[in-house]
């Protein structure tokens, strides 16, 4: 995929530091996503039944 000459310029003024940060908080968010069903019913020791299919609080 080719990108736009501005684009691209535009992209690499961005610090390093602040892609870091996005890519910490994008696999933070993903990881404490994934996780949260196994903590609801291990940690505070609610139900399996309280969770939908896909692992989501029902009326949360």
């Amino acid at each position: 995929m080719k990108v736009a000459p501005q684009v691209e310029h535009s992209l690499r003024q961005i610090p390093l530091g602040i892609w870091i940060l996005g890519f910490v908080s994008v696999l933070s968010s993903e990881m404490t996503h994934s996780l949260l069903p196994l903590c609801m019913v291990t940690v505070l020791g609610t139900g399996t039944i309280l969770l939908d299919r896909d692992g989501h609080p029902i009326g949360g």
